[in-house]
């Protein structure tokens, strides 16, 4: 987008003051995230024990996720969003087969996420940087290429131009390569593959100041899965916790823009907690994103 070009051609003070009032602008989204879901009232978590990445036994018991409430799951971005996680190969390497009704759901989803007060504000506040176009349907357009473009994922994969791969996937709904779990940041998700016993949750890394915390913002945790019958493990892997799935898209999608198309750690507050959104770029595509 000519938009990631205009911030790639900033110098760093500029950029960085960018970088800064998205700080503070990252903080009133999460306040504004009304279809967010409640810890107690939306969903049940049980953490479990503390884990260290070298440690083999499973710390928790339990599964992370207790409950997650109908009513939450029915609401139309989440019901959307959840629709697109079967539309999917899990292993890398192998071309995605996108039909005409999957994309479709993708458009739903765009059409209901657009409707909401979330991607309204990030809207408004990249069109007040010049960062977005000011039509709200050029920018779900924007949306759309952005996430749900196919390309290859590796360097092989581009070389044979295979597209086994999109941001939306890896981040989203997570992939698999070699034994090892990729990308896989969504807390809907990993709730989703726990409740059918694909996952097996393993316990969490407490992070420095929010040890003690039982609704925490985001988690960092570690967690083994199957995947075509073959046992893969993250052995650190995370996610936030409770935000809907317009909140992710919005946050992701302003931290590519203001990331310039490449690498970047950009620092951010939700709640009390002092995050860093890790973006990763490769050849002009958007490879990745979290919270860390």
């Amino acid at each position: 987008m000519e938009f990631i070009e205009k911030v790639r051609d900033m110098d760093d003070e500029e950029r960085d003051a960018l970088w800064a009032e998205f700080s503070e602008f990252s903080n009133l989204l999460w306040n504004y995230d009304g279809n967010a879901a409640i810890v107690g009232q939306d969903f049940e978590i049980d953490l479990g024990g503390r884990t260290r990445y070298n440690d083999d036994e499973d710390k928790a018991e339990d599964p992370l996720f207790s409950s997650v409430s109908e009513d939450l799951i029915n609401r139309k971005t989440y019901y959307t969003f959840m629709r697109l996680m079967d539309n999917y190969s899990s292993e890398t390497g192998v071309a995605e087969d996108i039909s005409e009704e999957e994309i479709e759901e993708q458009w739903s989803f765009l059409d209901a996420i657009c409707e909401s007060d979330v991607i309204w504000n990030i809207h408004q506040w990249l069109v007040s940087k010049e960062l977005a176009p000011e039509d709200m349907d050029e920018f779900k357009e924007c949306l759309n290429n952005v996430w749900f473009n196919m390309y290859g994922r590796s360097y092989e994969t581009r070389k044979r131009r295979t597209e086994d791969s999109s941001a939306f996937e890896h981040i989203f709904v997570g992939e698999t390569r070699d034994g090892e779990v990729l990308g896989f940041h969504n807390w809907m998700r990993f709730y989703q593959l726990e409740k059918h016993g694909i996952l097996d949750y393993k316990g969490y890394y407490p992070k420095y100041g929010h040890e003690d915390d039982d609704s925490p913002v985001s988690i960092t945790i570690k967690f083994a899965c199957e995947a075509k019958g073959i046992d893969v493990e993250k052995p650190k892997g995370g996610f936030l916790l409770g935000t809907s799935p317009e909140f992710e898209i919005g946050l992701y999608t302003a931290a590519l823009v203001l990331s310039g198309g490449r690498d970047a750690s950009i620092p951010i507050t939700l709640r009390d907690y002092d995050l860093k959104i890790k973006v990763y770029c490769k050849n002009n595509r958007f490879m990745t994103a979290y919270c860390a």
